[in-house]
């Protein structure tokens, strides 16, 4: 009498990392079913508003256009810890300024030639300020001609200043930063030509006609 035919169940092994890597999988699976077979699921939590690090008038787009060479970039909070890293150890004013930062945007233009960036788009960048209710500064700079104007913008939350926007034009240059975090005009000494940021004046900012008190 022919014995019945049998097939031996299979058999693997995984590896520990695997197995490690499997159950998260199989615990992850498990919570979207639980989540799934609720009939009514917990409402979710109020959405935090985010600093406005990264955000840029729309008007810096029309300032580039006839721009030679321009660099944008941005340090978000673990980058800017990372960074404060290399920093002197003696200085600790720089890095007290650098600890209450959540992020810096920058956006540099260059011009082959004096006028070549559009005046009308440098005051629809000041128009969107003014319409957000940003309080307006302005400082000149140059060595010997003030051939300059730098615009400092500020954000306030009641008496808390949440951000800061700085705009440089030049007649062959603009450049905008914008800071997000705990920092004041004052501490902007301290940020000048760190990280990439441009060198600029920090002296004798005074209020614009323009500005809301």
């Amino acid at each position: 009498m022919a014995r019945p035919f049998r097939t031996a169940a299979p058999t693997f092994s995984v590896p520990p990392f695997s197995l490690a890597v499997f159950s998260l999988t199989v615990l992850s699976l498990l919570s979207a079913g639980i989540g799934m077979a609720q009939s009514q699921p917990l409402a979710s939590p109020p959405a935090t508003i985010q600093p406005q690090s990264d955000w840029t008038p729309q008007g810096l787009a029309g300032l580039a256009q006839n721009a030679a060479t321009r660099e944008d970039f941005t340090l978000s909070k673990p980058m800017l810890e990372f960074a404060e890293r290399f920093l002197d150890s003696s200085d600790e004013e720089t890095r007290r300024v650098v600890a209450g930062l959540n992020g810096v945007t920058v956006h540099s233009f260059h011009f082959r030639q004096p006028g070549l960036y559009d005046p009308a788009a440098l005051e629809a960048v000041r128009e969107q300020y003014r319409a957000a209710g940003w309080k307006h500064m302005v400082s000149s700079h140059g060595v010997e001609d003030h051939s300059g104007v730098t615009d400092l913008w500020i954000r306030f939350d009641h008496a808390q200043i949440t951000n800061l926007a700085v705009l440089l034009a030049g007649p062959r240059d603009l450049n905008f930063v914008a800071f997000s975090g705990m920092v004041r005009p004052l501490d902007l000494l301290h940020l000048s030509g760190h990280f990439g940021i441009p060198k600029f004046d920090t002296g004798a900012f005074v209020s614009a006609p323009d500005s809301r008190p």
